[in-house]
């Protein structure tokens, strides 16, 4: 796929979900199953994006604003709670842990509006290689996580 293309699907699933966690709205069923379908396309970005070297040695964007997402993630989705959550590698004998949607939510945005700096500063292979690394390392978990908790409040809740 060309560059452009995957340019252009990564900045919009990114764009997408930052857009819907600053404005979700409707009866929470309606958000929710939107806030999946947003999920899924990061998913399929991340599985379109070729695997790159990053142009620089660490990441020199602005500090994102943690405390904005956690309000927009409240104010869009105050619905989302704590969940359970186990680690599938650990075993059956390990004690069950607890994940929460509205930190989920607010990860997932910090590490997408890295990416998006990124490429609006003409960093290609740097923004490309943060969101592929992020998926793999950090907000793919978070992304995982709650988007079998938002599998269970739509279809079996």
């Amino acid at each position: 796929m060309a560059i452009t293309d995957q340019i252009a699907i990564i900045k919009g699933a990114c764009r997408s979900y930052l857009d819907l966690l600053g404005s979700a709205s409707g009866e929470p069923h309606e958000r929710q199953a939107r806030l999946a379908e947003a999920l899924d396309r990061l998913c399929a970005a991340y599985n379109q994006a070729d695997d790159v070297e990053p142009d620089t040695v660490g990441v020199d964007s602005p500090s994102a604003d943690m405390q904005q997402f956690g309000k927009q993630a409240a104010a869009s989705f105050p619905e989302l709670g704590f969940y359970p959550e186990v680690d599938p590698l650990d075993g059956f004998e390990q004690k069950i842990g607890q994940g929460w949607g509205l930190d989920d939510l607010t990860d997932i945005a910090v590490d997408l509006t890295e990416v998006l700096w990124l490429f609006d500063h003409d960093r290609t292979n740097d923004a490309i290689w943060t969101f592929r690394w992020g998926y793999q390392s950090h907000w793919g978990h978070h992304l995982h996580d709650l988007r079998r908790y938002l599998h269970k409040l739509l279809y079996w809740g």
